[in-house]
């Protein structure tokens, strides 16, 4: 009984602290999404920390596709350079580049990337992930990174996510 309760405290801690799980219905299609939102409080995620952080599963006809959503403030300050690929590195070292899709507003910037199958592998097998995104700058280099770091916590959600039916 102690154990129960033990557990059912770290699931409402961490879902409160972390992140939040919606699931939302669309009657146009016959098609359902499970979303892991995270909102950024502080630096949890590197020193650009995003404002919010979600993984999306839709499944229609039984098939599912996976995007990664990032909202991060000002982007006149920085915009993410969608020439050029982000990339995700895995606990086993393992990086895996992806093309990276991008709009720009007023006081933020949306951020999106899919989830590929081989993505999908690492991400069940990882206890940590980190995201490099490529920034324009004004440098000479004109183009910086920024890494965010998804603590671990959102990671096991995302497994999570990645098993709902």
């Amino acid at each position: 009984m102690k154990k129960f309760l033990l557990t059912l405290l770290l699931v409402m801690f961490c879902n409160v602290s972390f992140a939040e799980i919606i699931k939302q219905n669309n009657t146009f299609d016959n098609s359902h999404s499970v979303i892991s939102f995270f909102a950024s409080k502080s630096s949890e995620l590197g020193a650009d920390s995003p404002l919010e952080i979600s993984l999306k599963k839709e499944t229609f006809s039984n098939n599912s596709n996976y995007t990664v959503f990032i909202k991060t403030d000002n982007p006149q300050k920085s915009f993410v350079v969608t020439i050029e690929d982000s990339k995700l590195k895995f606990s086993n070292n393992k990086i895996i580049k992806v093309q990276t899709q991008s709009d720009n507003a007023m006081e933020s910037e949306k951020i999106a990337f899919r989830l590929t199958q081989e993505i999908l592998n690492e991400l069940i097998n990882t206890n940590t992930l980190a995201i490099q995104m490529p920034l324009f700058t004004r440098d000479k280099t004109q183009v910086k990174y920024v890494v965010y770091n998804i603590p671990k916590l959102v990671i096991d959600e995302w497994k999570q996510v990645i098993e709902m039916n």
